[in-house]
């Protein structure tokens, strides 16, 4: 189990609180409206700093105040905390220890969401499926944080030096980029490879009657290298103004048979099929990760129906991952989960109070 205790000040609608998480699965329920999506929000922030919501991040400040302030205790005894503010930068310490990269609270509290958006894994754009992979990447793979940060450093400069009539540094860039985007793709493709495997046997324990297969894209001509396609492309990104080729271009796409499971699949497919993919993922962790990783289960009772629900509850419970999701009642989370539930919470008006277990 990775988070013991949330403390939240002045985030959202949610009145003072500290919560404490004594188990693998806790519960949190509540009416529409009534804050209990806001507690798993609270725990994104203190992992990322940001909202898993859509908005600007100053929406998770409450109405009328001018800052927000979330702090956790971990399993291992450290202490993480957020304060963001309407008109400043966002403040993180690890143990009182100012921390200047939001990806120093993740590495100490990796945390994943699944909740009614997580189909727009498969409909939606390609950043989400990018953003998937390199989540799993910067778990996994510790060279890949360097390369990212070194590639996406690279690509903001060639794009404002493409700007620029007549720059002569744009090249420069473009090698640094071509460099660094080669090795983001070497890593990308390796896991796309190990990440097939483990859908494969995510799809097998639901007994999956079609073959779905990952048909990884890395952002440009297969046949050439990436420095090739940025050379043949040099002319075109100047009048446009950006990089149209690499890997920021990427893309992912889940097929069944020859064909997009957007295309083919039902809504209720395609839902199932986002939840394992991402499930897929979480199974690629490191043990001493998968340990430390909390996993939120927005409204889990409503996006599954009673057989799969259950189903992925029971499996999900074999697993090391602190289970923290919210239902509209305890009975309807209690037919995926059989009175499993560690802790239960219920959240009205933005008031927490444990109901027990």
């Amino acid at each position: 189990m990775s988070l013991s205790r949330l403390e939240v000040t002045q985030f959202r609608n949610l009145e003072p609180a500290i919560v404490d998480f004594p188990g693998q699965v806790t519960g949190v329920f509540g009416a529409n409206g009534s804050g209990k999506t806001s507690l798993l929000e609270a725990i994104y922030c203190l992992s990322t700093g940001r909202s898993f919501r859509v908005g600007q991040p100053s929406s998770m400040i409450q109405h009328g105040k001018e800052s927000l302030l979330v702090r956790g205790r971990l399993s291992s005894g450290e202490w993480l905390a957020v304060e963001r503010g309407t008109t400043q930068a966002i403040r993180a310490r690890i143990n009182q220890e100012v921390v200047t990269q939001t990806s120093s609270l993740a590495e100490a509290l990796p945390v994943e969401v699944m909740d009614p958006t997580t189909i727009e894994l498969l409909l939606g754009e390609p950043e989400r499926r990018r953003r998937l992979i390199n989540w799993g990447l910067f778990h996994v793979k510790p060279a890949f944080r360097l390369a990212w940060q070194q590639a996406s450093r690279a690509l903001k400069q060639r794009n404002a030096c493409l700007r620029v009539p007549g720059s002569g540094s744009s090249r420069e860039w473009l090698e640094v980029y071509a460099r660094h985007g080669e090795a983001i793709h070497e890593l990308r493709a390796q896991h796309v490879k190990d990440l097939a495997r483990s859908f494969a046997a995510w799809l097998e324990l639901f007994d999956w009657p079609n073959e779905v297969t990952l048909d990884y894209r890395k952002g440009w001509a297969s046949e050439r290298t990436l420095k090739e396609a940025l050379l043949e492309s040099e002319e075109s990104d100047k009048e446009r103004g950006f990089t149209q080729r690499g890997v920021h271009r990427a893309d992912l796409v889940v097929r069944v048979g020859r064909h997009p499971a957007s295309l083919v699949s039902s809504r209720g497919e395609v839902k199932m099929l986002a939840w394992l993919l991402k499930l897929a993922q979480l199974g690629l962790l490191p043990g001493e990760v998968q340990n430390q990783t909390v996993l939120l289960l927005d409204d889990f009772s409503s996006e599954l129906d009673e057989k799969n629900g259950r189903r992925l509850a029971e499996n999900l419970m074999t697993l090391p991952f602190q289970i923290i999701l919210t239902s509209a009642s305890v009975e309807a989370a209690n037919t995926h989960w059989g009175g499993h539930l560690a802790r239960a919470f219920h959240v009205k008006q933005g008031i927490i109070i444990e109901t027990g277990g």
